[in-house]
């Protein structure tokens, strides 16, 4: 599966891949340290950074790796400024990229690259930064962390483009039946002819969330909103860069037509009617619109707001990093979950947890569960937390991941984040003891 990463304008390539930079010299308080034995070992962190959870953040580290000689000119002769500003700005653009889930394990990974940078400066103690200072440094940058946007994620827009493409040629005649249903989802699986592959990437992601997708429409909580796909598909061409643009707007050509034609005809003989023709003439028109962005050729120095005399008012940095406190997700060895709805010889596992989420790993024994309906948990802490058990715990699915899938396209493996809604009053004085230790 592709990465939106890799799809980016190059000045939002730029601004990512210099972040963990970004961290280490904020923490460091000193640009000579590029020059020491705790620049190596930093580097070596990002060249193989297995403790690292997210596949975006793993980009990220991957494209520092590669562009480390250009940074390490830019930082060390000054032309690039090191100012937390640039860190907030870098996750409030992967916020409106990233969907909830892929954007946890991407601050989780980050946090714990804070603390491997901070680990790396202490264990050698040179720098300008005493331990009380880098300390309060490390607070501002976790709040940095967590200075987000909550606009919906380009991520889930774009998966409900293909949807919206087929209700409205699909339904061009006025009803939508179980063969056109089955030949969209046939269309979707074939995506040998896609060109982009973000557009193959986004097309896997309906194809898994199309159950979802259809039981919205029918209660009426999905409409066919055209303006909508505009809206989306002028979101992406200001991020991604022009030929990814380019190629999509061919692919989701290519897929409305492949839907009309599928959806059309008689006796297996494949037509295209008036109305369907219409609706792809309403489909060209806005993919005719669609014109990828100039890519600015300014320097990266020229990008960077200038440093704001008051970024961290008083007290600010305390209730952010009170917040992190609440949404930090931590492991806790042999806790052991059980989820409504699943097999017993499915195997789920937490990785991690924090106040008001669980992200869990689950391999299905036979068949997929549908796991999109609100969902009931049961913990079991290990013998440190006084073997305590909380249920039932009432969660509702923030994101799932697929990391396999069968050959009749269905899920045998995925990592879900699930969002808490409800914990039972008599325990919600243990769940806070529990939670307050392991943060």
């Amino acid at each position: 599966m592709a990465l939106y990463i890799d799809f980016l304008q190059p000045q939002f390539t730029k601004l990512l891949t210099q972040l963990p930079i970004q961290v280490f010299l904020l923490l460091a308080n000193s640009r000579g340290i590029l020059e020491k034995i705790e620049f190596n070992e930093f580097c070596q962190e990002l060249k193989d950074p297995a403790w690292a959870h997210g596949k975006y953040t793993q980009q990220i580290f991957s494209n520092t790796q590669e562009d480390l000689p250009r940074l390490k000119e830019l930082f060390g002769s000054k032309k690039q400024k090191v100012d937390l500003v640039i860190i907030q700005r870098g996750f409030k653009l992967l916020k409106q990229i990233l969907e909830e889930g892929e954007m946890a394990l991407l601050l989780d990974d980050f946090q714990s690259l804070t603390k491997k940078c901070k680990k790396i400066i202490e264990t050698h103690g040179n720098y300008t930064a005493g331990d009380g200072e880098r300390n309060r440094m490390a607070k501002r940058i976790f709040g940095a962390f967590k200075i987000l946007e909550s606009k919906e994620s380009l991520s889930l827009q774009l998966t409900e483009i293909p949807f919206q493409l087929f209700l409205l040629i699909a339904n061009a005649d006025g009803q939508i039946d179980k063969n056109e249903r089955a030949c969209f989802l046939k269309i979707l699986r074939s995506r040998d002819w896609c060109k982009s592959r973000c557009a193959q990437d986004f097309f896997v992601r309906t194809v898994y969330s199309y159950e979802t997708l259809y039981k919205q429409y029918t209660a009426g909580l999905l409409k066919q909103d055209l303006s909508r796909v505009r809206q989306t598909l002028n979101r992406a061409v200001f991020f991604f860069h022009a030929d990814e643009v380019t190629k999509m707007k061919q692919d989701l050509m290519r897929l409305s037509q492949e839907i009309a034609a599928s959806s059309g005809g008689f006796a297996g003989i494949k037509s295209t009617s008036k109305q369907e023709k219409t609706a792809l003439e309403k489909v060209r028109m806005i993919l005719r619109e669609l014109k990828p962005s100039a890519t600015k050729k300014t320097s990266t120095t020229k990008k960077v707001s200038p440093p704001q005399k008051k970024q961290d008012p008083k007290g600010e940095s305390e209730r952010n990093f009170a917040k992190l406190r609440e949404e930090n997700r931590s492991a806790v060895p042999s806790l052991s979950v059980t989820v409504s709805g699943l097999a017993e010889e499915d195997q789920v596992k937490v990785i991690n947890i924090a106040k008001n989420g669980i992200l869990c790993s689950i391999i299905f024994a036979k068949e997929y569960s549908d796991l999109f309906a609100p969902s009931t948990l049961s913990l079991q802490f290990p013998p440190k937390y006084q073997d305590a058990k909380i249920e039932p715990i009432l969660c509702r699915t923030l994101r799932i991941q697929v990391l396999q899938w069968s050959d009749e396209h269905l899920p045998l493996a995925i990592q879900i984040a699930w969002k808490i809604i409800k914990i039972p009053n008599q325990h919600q004085k243990t769940w806070e003891k529990i939670i307050n230790k392991i943060s």
